[in-house]
């Protein structure tokens, strides 16, 4: 069953779509890790300096 270049071109583009979201989330708990170490390493210089 042939597919014609207008139904190929709206699967690559749901595709992309679909990377894009998935490069998000990577992207969005990449830094969440970092603001919970920052927040972690911020909460132990407070209880040294207490």
């Amino acid at each position: 069953m042939a597919q014609t270049t207008e139904e190929i071109r709206a699967q690559m583009r749901d595709a992309i779509e679909r990377d894009r979201h998935l490069f998000k989330d990577v992207v969005i708990s990449d830094h969440l890790q970092n603001a919970m170490r920052r927040a972690a390493q911020a909460r132990a210089e407070q209880a040294d300096a207490a």
